[in-house]
């Protein structure tokens, strides 16, 4: 069922970010987030919270946004002379229905034949123009962006049909969800593992693992040391601008955040290291059901999940950090 006003998450127009106006609030309210050092030691959901919506406050005033409304794609090569033989030749078809004789006829065919051969040689000029700019190392991303572009096509926003274990058909988005989720919980349960991974795993959870211990043992080893300025710098240098899970930022608040907000980041991530408390909202993930090709996608299990976690949460991950 296709939905009558297509809506999509808002997103963050970054090409458009006034950065050096973000760099200024978040000076401004840096003294009033809770510092990791303070006394008593402050909640580590506390610190996430704070930190967060200081981002978000200075993005609000710096970044615009998209309305989430699916508009008709623009495609790149369109100009005032396609505009005018596309009216020329609505202006002759409307004559024609008014008037049906042989002339006027003729003047409608005449006028879409113009009309075909200017979008075609617009079309056909601005992607000449393209493949004879672009460098050799230009990414397939690129490319198909761009080949997407001109020929103006967009994915439609539909509410998925699906139906359950009964044979019922679902199209309510509340149920379609639920259906989703309880087939990729399903798959991606313990009861799938063979049986000597899932002995393996028993025997390391239970009990539970002395990982303070076995993190005291050597702390000369690199990966018990502190983070450094050095690691998080590299990691945000190597981290693509992914969409962003739950707390809505994306990669790009943290590539332009000024020095003390880098160096409040490292302390933090550092607090979480040795505190080995691990924030709440870093557990949770927007999950997107992407439908699998050449399937029937009335049946959930013909649908895999893609899982935007927290942008923070997968640069501590990363393995330069």
């Amino acid at each position: 069922m296709w939905a009558s006003n297509p809506h999509t998450k808002p997103r963050w127009i970054l090409e458009k970010a006034n950065w050096d106006l973000y760099q200024d609030i978040v000076r401004q309210n840096f003294p009033n987030l809770p510092k990791p050092g303070d006394r008593p030691t402050p909640d580590v959901n506390d610190l996430t919270a704070s930190f967060q919506h200081l981002l978000l406050d200075a993005a609000k005033a710096s970044i615009p946004k998209t309305s989430g409304k699916i508009r008709p794609r623009q495609v790149p090569w369109w100009n005032e002379e396609c505009s005018n033989a596309v009216r020329a030749k609505r202006g002759a078809y409307r004559k024609f229905r008014r008037t049906p004789s042989l002339e006027n006829g003729i003047e409608f065919r005449l006028a879409r034949a113009k009309a075909r051969s200017m979008l075609k040689s617009s079309m056909l000029a601005s992607w000449q123009n393209f493949t004879a700019s672009i460098p050799k190392d230009t990414p397939p991303s690129t490319l198909w962006k761009k080949v997407t572009a001109i020929k103006g096509s967009r994915a439609q926003v539909t509410h998925p049909q699906l139906i359950d274990a009964n044979g019922e058909l679902h199209s309510d988005p509340a149920k379609t969800s639920a259906l989703l989720a309880s087939t990729f919980a399903k798959n991606s349960a313990n009861a799938n593992y063979h049986q000597e991974f899932q002995a393996r795993l028993s025997d390391i959870s239970s009990p539970p693992y002395a990982f303070e211990q076995h993190l005291l043992a050597d702390v000369s080893e690199d990966y018990n040391l502190p983070l450094t300025q050095e690691e998080l710098l590299f990691a945000l240098h190597n981290s693509r601008n992914s969409s962003p899970g739950p707390d809505d930022i994306p990669t790009g608040f943290l590539k332009n955040l000024p020095k003390k907000g880098l160096s409040y980041l490292l302390e933090f991530y550092n607090f979480i290291w040795n505190s080995q408390c691990f924030p709440d909202k870093w557990r949770e993930a927007e999950t997107i059901a992407i439908p699998k090709p050449n399937k029937d996608h009335i049946f959930p299990a013909n649908f895999r999940p893609i899982s935007l976690t927290c942008t923070m949460c997968k640069l501590l991950e990363k393995k330069g950090v």
